[in-house]
């Protein structure tokens, strides 16, 4: 389970997840970091696998996160 989502008046992000979850995000940041460039993460509605649908606490995530390794 792997989950972002907007809290404090969309002025943060909050992530949820699992130890499968926190494995996908690892894998993601060490890809992009290895390779540069981006790496979409995406719930199954927006044609991916990486997050989930919902919350742990039933609130409606965001369904596309892209992570850009951005080289100073």
């Amino acid at each position: 389970m792997l989950s972002f989502h907007m809290t404090n008046s969309a002025k943060a992000i909050q992530i949820d997840c699992d130890e499968e979850g926190m494995g996908i995000l690892l894998d993601a940041l060490a890809r992009v970091r290895t390779y540069g460039g981006h790496v979409h993460l995406c719930t199954p509605a927006n044609g991916g696998h990486e997050l989930s649908e919902t919350t742990p606490f039933g609130q409606n995530p965001l369904g596309e996160v892209i992570i850009t390794y951005v080289h100073e």
